[in-house]
């Protein structure tokens, strides 16, 4: 996706039409959390021993 689709799907679907009004929606916006994609699940899918892991 180039810079001119994006540009034309955020003033289509969200209205936001030029640099500021992109700024003030990220400002309002939670963030987003991605630590359940950067952390093993468990020990075992890591493939690390009980031992390696520091809590």
């Amino acid at each position: 996706m180039d810079v001119s689709k994006m540009k034309e799907i955020l003033e289509n679907e969200y209205g936001i039409c030029d640099a500021e009004e992109l700024y003030k929606a990220m400002s309002r916006s939670a963030g987003i959390d991605i630590g359940m994609f950067t952390m093993p699940l468990t020990i075992a899918d890591a493939g690390y021993a009980a031992e390696e892991v520091v809590a």
